[in-house]
């Protein structure tokens, strides 16, 4: 091995060239697809569920589920009848307040303008489907969005 230290890189998004040479070695910091699937969002939502999962399984479960609600024995289908929080066991405690550690997590996670907009919401899940909707779109544009690039796709493969 040499003595030799290598060059320090340019930061991220900086051009190693003089100034005056434009697009020599450039690394731009915008993105240029015109995709109609953004998957930078796809790739953070799975990336954050992961990261859910494994900080606790049950958090996943409240994100799909909604908050949960401890039941009195005196409930029924019909008339269901919640516990008062003072009747509430540890396990009961820590499961109904795993909503309000999740809507804290992904409040932490998000930048200020996205924050000041689903900060009003009740619970985690009403949270994370407004992000959903906000960021994929419903489901049914998803889809044609996703039938959209096969047939791009389709169409490139057949050239």
């Amino acid at each position: 091995m040499s003595g030799t230290i290598p060059p320090i890189p340019p930061p991220f998004g900086a051009s190693s060239g003089n100034p005056g040479s434009p697009n020599v070695n450039r690394v731009d910091t915008m993105p240029t697809t015109t995709d109609p699937i953004n998957t930078t969002t796809i790739t953070n939502k799975v990336r954050f569920l992961v990261f859910l999962n494994g900080l606790e399984p049950y958090l996943m479960k409240t994100l799909e589920d909604g908050p949960f609600v401890p039941m009195s024995s005196l409930s029924t289908s019909d008339n269901p009848l919640p516990k008062r929080q003072n009747q509430w066991s540890n396990t009961e405690s820590h499961l109904a307040n795993q909503d309000i550690r999740l809507k804290s997590i992904i409040i932490s996670y998000l930048p200020n303008d996205v924050m000041k907009s689903v900060i009003k919401c009740k619970t985690a899940k009403d949270m994370w489907n407004d992000l959903i909707l906000a960021h994929e779109g419903p489901s049914d544009t998803r889809d044609t969005k996703i039938a959209a690039l096969r047939l791009k796709f389709n169409a490139f493969k057949s050239l």
